[in-house]
């Protein structure tokens, strides 16, 4: 009995280490991963260097998107990972006035490229902030005096700010929540985005 206790105390001994080693191998490496949550584009009455709104407009709609990136270990719990996403919103065009005629908004895509920097807390939650490069590809409908529509597309780039939480379900299973804010006038616009986001990722 007393051979079979120590048997079983020394095999928990050495599982712990093993256990531990296995959590320590999340956050390091590849990853894929879908996510959706809550989107709020906001428009400025500037569009672009000559085209004007009457006023700031705003819409909310669901985002859906895929991410994928690479995390590196740069420290025993410090982690850096280059990210990149593409992402698409649901019931996402919304209306504006432009002289007192309508004129429509409608986001077609958007797409990022960024950064994470996190700290790993206990073995298997990442806490992070993000940054980068952001670029909405937006279509607009302009209604002319004499009643014609004049349609055209725009690019509203610029950079997005955030950060979140990532808790490794499993060795390649990961969930994340994260919140990101975008500001995308770089061509003198004014686009603005708000996201909540949640994410299930796999990690190679």
């Amino acid at each position: 009995m007393k051979t079979m206790f120590a048997t079983a105390l020394i095999a928990a001994a050495l599982a712990v280490p093993a256990a531990a080693q296995e959590a320590d191998r999340s956050f390091d490496g590849p990853y894929v991963g879908v996510q959706l949550g809550l989107n709020r584009d906001q428009a400025g009455a500037r569009l672009d260097a000559t085209n004007l709104l009457d006023r700031r407009v705003s819409k909310n709609s669901a985002a859906l998107g895929v991410y994928g990136g690479y995390n590196i270990r740069v420290a025993d719990r410090i982690v850096l990972a280059p990210e990149a996403g593409f992402s698409v919103n649901l019931n996402d065009s919304f209306q504006g006035r432009k002289a007192g005629l309508a004129y429509t908004l409608d986001p077609k895509f958007s797409f990022d490229l960024g950064a994470r920097a996190g700290v790993v807390a206990g073995d298997n939650t990442l806490i992070y902030v993000r940054g980068g490069y952001s670029n909405v590809r937006v279509g607009r409908q302009e209604t002319l005096a004499s009643g014609s529509r004049l349609r055209s597309n725009q690019n509203f780039q610029g950079w997005h700010v955030g950060g979140g939480v990532e808790h490794a379900l499993s060795r390649n299973l990961s969930a994340r929540l994260e919140y990101r804010y975008g500001n995308l006038d770089e061509n003198r616009g004014d686009w603005r985005r708000h996201q909540v986001l949640a994410g299930l990722g796999f990690n190679f």
